[in-house]
C-alpha cells in the first residue's frame, strides 16, 4: 500500500511538472477580465495540410500577473495604430562566455507595412537599444505606436516551439515590460485596457 501511495504521489509530481515545462494554464488562476485586464489582443495561428491552410482568430485579456483569458470577440475593439518593422536592425550572435545567443544593434532600417522607410526619431531609438537587450534570434520585431504609446512584438527563433511575445515600452523608465508569451500564436491587434496597471507590472525580464 505505501509502494502504491508513492508510485502516485511521484506520478503525480511527474505530470505538475510536465504541465508547468509546457506552459499549461490548468493551474493558471482566472481573474476579472473587466476590472484586471491591461490589454486585450487579437492573435492568429495557421496550420497548413497538403489541401489548404487555415487561420484561426483567437482573443484574450491579460492581466498585471501576465495571466491570460479568452474572451468573446465582440468584446474586442482593435486600435487604430501605426506598426514598423525592425528586424533588419538586429543580429544574433553567439556569446561564448555565458552560452547564449545575444542581440546587437546593426545599420538596417525600420519600415512600415508598405516597405517605406521610417525615420528613426529618439524614442525608437531607445526602443531599438532596449530591445537589443532581448536574448535569442528575434526573426520578428515589430514596434507598434498606440496613440503616445509603444509596445514592442517580437517572434523567435528556438528550437521545439515558436515564441510569440508583447511588451510595453515604459517611457518613463526607459524599459520593456513584458505582456505576454504565446507559443505560434501571431500578434494581430489590440486594444489598451488600463494603462495604470500596465504600469504596475514588474521591470522587464530580458532574458526568455
Amino acid at each position: 500500500m505505501r509502494k502504491t501511495l508513492i508510485s502516485f504521489f511521484s506520478l503525480l509530481l511527474s505530470a505538475v511538472c510536465i504541465f508547468s515545462l509546457s506552459g499549461c494554464s490548468l493551474f493558471s488562476p482566472h481573474f476579472d477580465t473587466k476590472t484586471r485586464s491591461v490589454l486585450f489582443v487579437k492573435t492568429s495561428h495557421e496550420e497548413y495540410s497538403d489541401t489548404a491552410n487555415t487561420v484561426t482568430y483567437s482573443y484574450y485579456a491579460v492581466s498585471p500577473s501576465q495571466d491570460t483569458e479568452p474572451i468573446e470577440s465582440v468584446r474586442f475593439t482593435a486600435d487604430e495604430v501605426k506598426r514598423c518593422h525592425a528586424a533588419s536592425c538586429f543580429a544574433s550572435y553567439i556569446d561564448h562566455a555565458e552560452n547564449q545567443v545575444k542581440n546587437r544593434l546593426v545599420k538596417g532600417k525600420i519600415t512600415d507595412d508598405h516597405d517605406e522607410t521610417v525615420p528613426i526619431t529618439p524614442i525608437l531609438s531607445s526602443i531599438l537599444q532596449k530591445t537589443a537587450e532581448l536574448g535569442h534570434d528575434m526573426i520578428t520585431v515589430d514596434i507598434i505606436e498606440d496613440g503616445d504609446e509603444y509596445f514592442v512584438y517580437t517572434e523567435l527563433n528556438v528550437n521545439w516551439w515558436s515564441p510569440c511575445c508583447l511588451y510595453y515600452y515604459d517611457q518613463s523608465q526607459d524599459s520593456l515590460r513584458e505582456l505576454y508569451t504565446f507559443d505560434n500564436e501571431e500578434l494581430v491587434s489590440i486594444e489598451i485596457r488600463n494603462l495604470d496597471l500596465i504600469r504596475t507590472m514588474p521591470d522587464p525580464t530580458v532574458q526568455l
